[in-house]
């Protein structure tokens, strides 16, 4: 969902490839039913989206790396030490919560669930689409 929904606040002429890929995913599975309601609330489309897994080569790609909760920002720091200073947690650009505050994964939830997470992504995003901007302005 976070991948959907920020490459739709990113702006057309954004230079940013946003893609995700999780610590325990399979590569090619689909989007959950409850999932694709959730941001095709909003008018976003995930029936296309297949997940696929963190690799090394993702990471040392990623020019930032932005986890949904503390425990994976440790495993990914932990196990890519090198990408240790470009990995984030999604809600710390949430100016309304703390830098430590996770967002739940809802894999197997209610449909509210799955609203309740989309709404925790989009509270984030704008504050993401600043930061990725100022480093957009910094490396020019």
């Amino acid at each position: 969902m976070a991948e959907v929904l920020l490459r739709a606040a990113l702006p057309k002429t954004s230079p940013w490839q946003v893609t995700s890929a999780g610590l325990a995913a399979y590569e090619g599975m689909q989007a959950s039913e409850h999932a694709i309601t959730a941001v095709g609330e909003l008018g976003c489309d995930l029936r296309s989206h297949r997940s696929h897994p963190v690799t090394p080569e993702r990471i040392r790609e990623a020019e930032a790396i932005v986890a949904m909760t503390g425990a994976h920002a440790q495993q990914l720091a932990s196990r890519f030490p090198d990408a240790q200073d470009r990995v984030h947690l999604l809600r710390s650009f949430d100016p309304d919560v703390s830098e430590r505050a996770d967002i739940k994964d809802p894999f197997c939830g209610s449909l509210d669930d799955y609203r309740q997470c989309r709404d925790f992504i989009l509270k984030a995003i704008p504050g993401l689409v600043r930061f990725l901007k100022q480093a957009e302005q910094t490396a020019d």
